[in-house]
């Protein structure tokens, strides 16, 4: 997902660099390891967030006419859905830079005909998360009446939560589900991977 206002951050977010690469270049390398080797990767958003950069295919967020607020989140997630092959698709926020590939792999397998997404620290992550076809109803009918927020149609779909032991991590780990909203969490982020000796290494 490329899409977003950045107001918190003061600047286009998806753009700023975090251990040298930007959070929507992350994004796609992550999600390319978890799709591998059969998925397509596709960035989603409304047409004036275009990074051609990235050398993705852009999708329109599928957002109905008139629906206030332009759907929030889950015009992305409907416009993923609307072309998705294989009965679903995997989103990410692109401001959640570290998720691990690994974690986006195993959600279709868990939650198969239902939406499944980490819950860190009793918080969803429903754009990190794993959208089936099925769940497609709930997310138009969520459009409908104005609401945006992802959860609403994660939990009306029958969406799946899973702690992250389930997902093969550690309470230590849920520092990787950070968000980037202002600069200070980039920083943050920066400073934390610094003290870890980089995430890969």
């Amino acid at each position: 997902m490329a899409g977003g206002r950045s107001s918190r951050f003061g600047a286009d977010k998806r753009l700023a660099r975090l251990d040298g690469r930007t959070l929507a270049e992350r994004a796609a390398e992550t999600l390319r390891a978890a799709v591998q080797p059969d998925g397509e990767v596709m960035a989603v958003g409304p047409r004036a967030a275009h990074l051609p950069a990235l050398g993705l295919a852009w999708l329109e967020d599928a957002v109905p006419s008139g629906v206030p607020g332009g759907g929030g989140p889950l015009g992305p997630c409907a416009g993923l859905l609307a072309v998705a092959r294989a009965g679903g698709g995997i989103v990410l926020a692109c401001d959640m830079p570290l998720v691990p590939a690994s974690t986006l792999q195993v959600l279709p397998h868990l939650g198969g005909e239902r939406p499944a997404a980490p819950l860190v620290n009793g918080r969803l992550m429903p754009l990190s998360a794993w959208w089936p076809e099925a769940a497609a109803p709930a997310l138009e009918r969520c459009l409908q009446e104005g609401r945006g927020r992802a959860a609403d149609a994660f939990w009306e779909a029958g969406g799946r939560a899973l702690a992250l032991e389930e997902l093969g991590l550690s309470a230590d780990d849920a520092w990787l589900f950070a968000g980037v909203n202002t600069p200070w969490e980039l920083n943050w982020l920066q400073a934390r991977l610094e003290e870890q000796g980089g995430l890969w290494g």
